[in-house]
C-alpha cells in the first residue's frame, strides 16, 4: 500500500504473480524444510521448529505446507527425473531392490534403481512385475544387479547377485550356526571382493 504524501490518498499495488498462498517462503526456506523432513528424516514438527528457532519465531512454516513439499518437488524436477531415467536405462550395469515400508500401516514398497552416478527411487503398492512397471528396469537390457528376486530375472540382458545381500546372508549364517567356520572363510572372501571392486 502507498500514500501519496501530497493528496493522502491510498493506493494498493498489484498482488504479485505467482503468490496464491496466504504466506509465500523463498527456496532457502524450502530447500531447508525439504532437506530435513525427506533426506535427515527430521519429524515435520521437529523441522517446523528448527526454522522457527533459527528465526527467533519470525518463520513458523505450517505442517500442511511441509508435507505438501515433497509433491512441489517432484513436479518441478520432471525434466531431471526424466534424464536420469534415461541415463540408467543406457547404463552399463543398474542395481535395483525393492524395501517394505509402511505407510498408514499398510505395507508398500520403495524401487530403487541405481547406477554409480544416478537414482531413482519409486514407490509401489505391489512388488513383482506390477510394481517394476514404468521404472527403469522395465525395459533394461544391460546388467541387472539385484537380491535374487525372481522377479528381476524376467528384466535385464544378464544379471549379478547383489554382494551387500550375500554379506548379509552369510553375516545371519554365523549369527545362527556359530560352530561353523565356512561362512566366516566366505564372508572375509566377498567383503575382500566389495572392497577391491
Amino acid at each position: 500500500e502507498y500514500r501519496n504524501r501530497v493528496t493522502g490518498t491510498r493506493t494498493h499495488a498489484a498482488f504479485p504473480s505467482g503468490v496464491c498462498d496466504e504466506v509465500s517462503y523463498g527456496p532457502g526456506v524450502k530447500a531447508l524444510l525439504f532437506m530435513l523432513t525427506v533426506c535427515c528424516n527430521v519429524p515435520i514438527a521437529k523441522a517446523r521448529q528448527t526454522v522457527s528457532d533459527m528465526t527467533g519465531g519470525a518463520v513458523a512454516p505450517s505442517p500442511a505446507m511441509i508435507n505438501g513439499l515433497a509433491g512441489e518437488f517432484s513436479k518441478k524436477t520432471k525434466k531431471e527425473k526424466a534424464a536420469i531415467f534415461a541415463r540408467l536405462q543406457a547404463s552399463p550395469v543398474m542395481y535395483t531392490d525393492a524395501t517394505v515400508s509402511r505407510i498408514n500401516g499398510k505395507g508398500w514398497n520403495v524401487f530403487v534403481c541405481t547406477n554409480k552416478g544416478d537414482t531413482l527411487y519409486y514407490l509401489r503398492e505391489k512388488k513383482g512385475i506390477e510394481g517394476v512397471k514404468k521404472t527403469p528396469v522395465e525395459n533394461f537390457t544391460n546388467t541387472l544387479v539385484h537380491d535374487h528376486d525372481m522377479t528381476f530375472y524376467n528384466y535385464g540382458g544378464s544379471h549379478q547377485e547383489c554382494l551387500a545381500h550375500v554379506s548379509r546372508y552369510l553375516e545371519s549364517s554365523i549369527e545362527l550356526e556359530p560352530g561353523l567356520t565356512w561362512h566366516r572363510t566366505m564372508k572375509g572372501l566377498v567383503s575382500g571382493a566389495i572392497h577391491e571392486w
